[in-house]
């Protein structure tokens, strides 16, 4: 047998998902790659060309999952959007049309999961909503009618799962319940949300303390914390004194721990507190901190020619620097260069 070796593909991960083809990925910074196939427009370039090398699809990026060929993703301001392969509605547009770039779907969304042609999301009120196809009643309304645009399905749930042909999702007090067919036609058909399981008693868990940035990120405040035992997510409130009775509440992340508040001015101080969730309940507030915006910093480029030519061609290399990374193209400017001298514009391409 014929061993590939492995290679790193990217690092700083807090969130991935693969489908048929092709892979996804949100970095610590909330940017979400992808690279594979694309015959459905799944990676969101606008375009269904393979994409051969990591491409950046979105920013501000919590959370991403794949189905086997379209893909969701959550941003840390609760909006859901998705790509990709459409025939069944699984992307709930309303249409059955391919999505070559990313679509919004919903607001106010926690955490989503998708199969093959079906997706499902919960919001921060526990609803839980359904899209796409309903073999064997899988997204859970009694009925076995597909559904173009997202439906309401459950009340209340704490974490989500889909297969094919079946949903699963665990409630607040643990228990497991399924709607559809799993595994074979040995098994039951459930059109409704049934109890497979009771759930185990576990404890609230503890309250979680907070670390704001203080000026040192352009891109908004990024918040870091220790993760606390058992819980499956967090909720990020923000105030605008001390007192955590004032806070408001921002949005929910998953299990990883940071996030970004990216809806913020350069310098003016922010208070954060954190609330742990997990299977059965929820914390009270940690320790909170304070932290601001930072000012974006300029790029300075440096254009350095390298010695001799490639076939006629001037080789140049740039280096750039700033907070956002910056990007760039090149230009040429025909007085500057000499008759029969030959260079192009090529661009944009990412900074370093």
């Amino acid at each position: 047998m014929h061993q590939v070796p492995l290679r790193c593909l990217a690092r700083g991960v807090v969130s991935f998902g693969a489908g048929n083809d092709f892979s996804v990925w949100v970095q610590a910074d909330g940017t979400l790659w992808g690279t594979g196939g694309n015959g459905y427009g799944q990676l969101g370039t606008g375009t269904t060309e393979t994409v051969y090398a990591p491409r950046l699809i979105a920013t501000d990026v919590a959370t991403v999952v794949a189905g086997e060929m379209h893909v969701l993703f959550v941003k840390y301001d609760g909006t859901l959007w998705g790509m990709g392969r459409n025939y069944e509605y699984q992307l709930g547009t309303g249409t059955n049309a391919n999505c070559l770039n990313p679509v919004l779907i919903a607001a106010g969304v926690t955490e989503a999961t998708a199969s093959s042609t079906h997706s499902l999301f919960r919001k921060s009120d526990g609803t839980v909503w359904a899209m796409g196809s309903n073999t064997y009643g899988c997204l859970g309304d009694g009925t076995q009618q597909t559904r173009s645009a997202p439906v309401q399905v459950a009340v209340a749930a704490r974490k989500l799962a889909a297969g094919s042909g079946f949903s699963a999702l665990l409630k607040p007090d643990g228990s497991l319940w399924l709607a559809g067919q799993v595994y074979s036609d040995a098994f039951p058909i459930y059109y409704h949300w049934t109890k497979i399981a009771d759930g185990i008693a576990l404890a609230t868990p503890d309250n979680p303390t907070v670390q704001a940035s203080k000026g040192t990120v352009a891109q908004g405040v990024a918040l870091t914390w220790t993760p606390v035992r058992g819980a499956t997510g967090y909720e990020v409130w923000r105030g605008a004194d001390a007192n955590p009775a004032t806070a408001a509440y921002l949005f929910a992340t998953g299990p990883v721990p940071f996030a970004v508040d990216a809806d913020t001015e350069t310098g003016i101080p922010c208070h954060y507190w954190l609330k742990a969730i997990s299977l059965t309940g929820m914390s009270g507030f940690g320790a909170g901190d304070v932290g601001w915006r930072g000012a974006p910093q300029l790029p300075n480029f440096t254009l350095q020619p390298v010695g001799g030519t490639v076939q006629g061609t001037v080789m140049l290399t740039v280096a750039a620097n700033g907070d956002p990374v910056p990007t760039y193209r090149w230009r040429k400017w025909l007085r500057a260069i000499r008759v029969g001298c030959r260079c192009r514009t090529i661009g944009p391409i990412p900074g370093p």
